[in-house]
């Protein structure tokens, strides 16, 4: 996508300690994306790889807006497509109804590992969004009826599953090759990539505040 605007930072006005910051203010911001350029010497023998001419993800961002459905390759059958962060706004719009953590002992954990895509993704499990963070809502009753009181998510953060994508159509179903810790997997999500990936987050929220309510941490 065509950059639309390019904010410069100084060290003397955005640096405090390690900690770059800025602040960004207008009426777009709802539907803008952002990235980051680095600026420096290029020495890969020194491990500096800066380049400015590329942009890159932030790290911290918590949403990441790439390919918009799972396993299906970008333009040009690009498998690691242009990703860029998702603007946050300042306050946000879900409602949480209350919900607090449930600090079980972890002594008395009844845990079950969960790959939130497989968990759902058969045609067996009748979920009305398969695959998905409310697809996984609408079997938590089950687990509430097996004595489950704790979920341990497998890796449900932005991943590429096509990170080892050829010709025998393997993919990373796993997600151990993390691209941002702080991002849903937008593809989890039925949503998927519209609203800048607020959907995904908000459907991330909606998973964990009814599981709350079940008493599944």
């Amino acid at each position: 996508e065509t950059v639309t605007e390019e904010v410069p930072l100084d060290p003397l006005l955005n640096l405090t300690g390690n900690v770059w910051h800025v602040f960004i203010h207008g009426d777009q911001l709802h539907d803008m994306l952002y990235g980051y350029r680095f600026d420096g010497v290029f020495a890969p023998e020194r491990g500096q790889y800066y380049d400015v001419s590329n942009i890159v993800v932030d790290p911290y961002a918590k949403a990441v807006v790439s390919r918009g459905k799972y396993g299906v390759p970008g333009p040009g059958d690009n498998c690691w497509p242009q990703m860029a962060g998702m603007i946050p706004l300042p306050h946000s719009t879900f409602n949480w109804q209350g919900d607090l953590p449930l600090k079980y002992h972890q002594k008395d954990l009844v845990i079950y590992e969960m790959h939130l895509r497989g968990f759902t993704k058969h045609d067996s499990s009748n979920a009305k969004h398969p695959g998905t963070y409310i697809g996984a809502v609408s079997k938590l009753d089950h687990l509430k009826e097996l004595g489950v009181n704790c979920i341990e998510l497998m890796p449900c953060h932005e991943f590429n599953e096509l990170e080892y994508f050829s010709s025998s159509s393997k993919m990373n179903f796993w997600g151990y090759s993390t691209i941002n810790f702080f991002s849903p997997m937008a593809r989890y999500s039925s949503s998927g990539i519209r609203d800048s990936g607020r959907g995904a987050i908000n459907e991330f929220k909606t998973f964990v505040r009814e599981a709350h309510k079940r008493g599944i941490e």
